[in-house]
């Protein structure tokens, strides 16, 4: 199975963004599971809130860079590993 991604000159859009954010409560704070990173829509919008925390993962090469990008801005509350969500355990 092939996962795919944008070329980095197009953007992605997370589906559903604000109702996922109102689930998962940011806004209180805590550790956070993207399993789906991408281009890290929902990552960069969790880590907007204060006292917030993210580990992510996605299979694709193509989602390091982004992944990167994000980690030079969020030292020590975001964390990246190029795995599938299958793999969560390890």
């Amino acid at each position: 199975m092939n996962a795919t991604i944008l070329p980095s000159d197009e953007k992605h859009h997370p589906v559903l963004l604000n109702e996922i954010l109102s689930i998962i409560s940011p806004q209180n704070g805590g550790t956070f599971i993207d399993c789906t990173f991408g281009q890290g829509g929902y990552s960069k919008a969790i880590l907007k809130f204060p006292k917030t925390k993210v580990y992510a993962l996605d299979r694709d090469n193509n989602s390091k860079q982004f992944a990167l990008n994000l980690k030079i801005k969020n030292k020590n509350i975001f964390f990246f590993q190029n795995l599938k969500f299958g793999d969560l355990d390890k």
